[in-house]
């Protein structure tokens, strides 16, 4: 590794009464950076104890260089609020959009390629009732749709048992997260 930058920026303002439905918050993150003249060290190596090798150790570093200018841009809004004390709601949505950037050197977005755009989407809304005191439900739903690799819907159920200063769950869930970028469009693994 070698002259690696990396980036972050987050705005989050929180909202203690939202228009008078509970509270809510707002954030955005911003996430890039820059591989620098980070190179495959393995290769060159490999290159270098291989007998028939021609390369000079500068012409295999500039082989085995790889870009990685990427950048990432989240944000999302969230919203909890109560009817009638005992039945508190939350919702949300979520969006993410992915931007790696490799110049081909070891992703599918090179001279040739295309660049490589993904956006993901995520909403969710979640219900919870103290049914009597100490114990109580709760049930959500999240749908997530990337624009590549499709949509799917994660629910989750539950009970909780508050006794004292303990909290005790017992919850069925699913979840979903779109899969990584190298596998989806790779040209070569880093190794």
């Amino acid at each position: 590794i070698d002259d690696f930058g990396f980036w972050y920026a987050q705005v989050r303002a929180n909202f203690g009464n939202f228009f008078g439905y509970g509270s809510a918050f707002l954030q955005a993150n911003y996430t890039g950076n820059d591989a620098g003249k980070t190179y495959n060290l393995v290769n060159v190596a490999e290159g270098l104890a291989n007998p028939d090798n021609t390369l000079t150790k500068q012409q295999l570093i500039e082989q085995e260089t790889f870009i990685d200018k990427s950048k990432r841009y989240n944000i999302e809004f969230q919203n909890n609020f109560d009817i009638i004390e005992t039945n508190i709601f939350t919702w949300g949505v979520q969006y993410t959009n992915t931007q790696p950037n490799s110049e081909g050197t070891f992703l599918s977005d090179g001279p040739t390629g295309n660049p490589i755009k993904l956006n993901d989407v995520g909403v969710y809304l979640q219900y919870e009732n103290e049914m009597v005191r100490n114990f109580g439900f709760f049930g959500s739903a999240r749908y997530d749709y990337n624009d590549v690799f499709g949509g799917r819907v994660s629910p989750k159920i539950g009970l909780a048992f508050k006794p004292k200063n303990h909290n005790i769950r017992l919850a069925y869930n699913e979840a979903f997260g779109s899969p990584p970028i190298q596998p989806a469009f790779a040209q070569t693994f880093i190794t």
